[in-house]
């Protein structure tokens, strides 16, 4: 698969597709254009990729896959290459982050019993921890192996939960 850039005119916006057959695909948009196309640059790519592109000139985006010729666009085809070697970078850098957080095991797993328990009702979280209703607060502790950072982050996100839904979790886990 490739991911093309093809410009309607010299001076028209430019579309951002992929095809298996570029040349093919461009015949194809030919006919449905009144200004002759231009292919401006094609590199190896699938539609991951070219999503990429366009959540990466999303301010220029006119409709669709086509894209304002702005400088920054212009810039990006310019230098096609390069970009796409730091979206690859960004895609190894994404799947090394998953890798880390699978490799955490029950560390991992204690989060996501917590976030799915901050958001129950808090007649839902007492029943899961089998105490009366105004018992319900805050406290997050006992949880497998978690950093010093990952620590502060749960405290981040149940005090934005706290303050966002005016809900008075104080204790996740009953003392």
């Amino acid at each position: 698969m490739k991911v093309y850039f093809v410009s309607q005119g010299e001076r028209g916006p430019i579309k951002i597709g992929f095809a298996k057959d570029v040349d093919k695909r461009v015949r194809a948009l030919q006919t449905a254009s009144p200004v002759p196309l231009k292919v401006l640059a094609v590199v190896e790519g699938d539609s991951a990729i070219e999503k990429r592109f366009h959540r990466l000139l999303e301010a220029h985006r006119l409709m669709g896959e086509w894209f304002e010729r702005s400088a920054p666009v212009v810039d990006v085809v310019e230098n096609v290459e390069r970009v796409l070697a730091d979206i690859h970078r960004e895609i190894e850098e994404e799947s090394s982050d998953e890798k880390k957080w699978a490799s955490r095991g029950e560390a991992a797993r204690d989060w996501a019993k917590i976030l799915e328990f901050v958001g129950d009702s808090q007649a839902e979280q007492a029943e899961i921890l089998g105490v009366h209703q105004p018992r319900i607060s805050a406290k997050v502790r006992g949880v497998a192996k978690v950093s010093a950072f990952e620590a502060f982050l749960l405290r981040v996100i149940i005090a934005q939960i706290e303050h966002d839904k005016g809900r008075c979790i104080r204790r996740v886990i009953k003392s």
